[in-house]
């Protein structure tokens, strides 16, 4: 079965991992500083669940970003019309 996979959630997916890779941490590492189970952060970076507004907020802190800079990164991955979703997904 398919997943219809929300193009929002792929963007600010996208944005946190630009984020946590661009601050030198792995995504186990932005996970476990982040207090989000790794699995579950694994699926919000690849667009499968959408991130809560108290994990961007976690997530920024860490990454030393704001969740406004998050939010523009989102915004202009979806401006860019990047690929599909299925093809960009990144391993935990």
């Amino acid at each position: 079965m398919t997943t219809q996979i929300d193009r929002e959630a792929v963007a600010i997916g996208r944005a946190v991992h630009g984020a946590v890779t661009a601050a030198g941490l792995s995504l186990a590492e932005a996970a476990e500083q982040s207090a989000i189970p790794l699995t579950t952060f694994s699926r919000r970076v690849n667009g499968r669940l959408p991130f809560t507004f108290p994990e961007l907020v976690r997530v920024a802190r860490i990454s030393g970003v704001s969740v406004t800079e998050l939010a523009t990164s989102a915004e202009r991955i979806l401006q860019s019309n990047a690929g599909p979703a299925s093809e960009d997904r990144v391993p935990a």
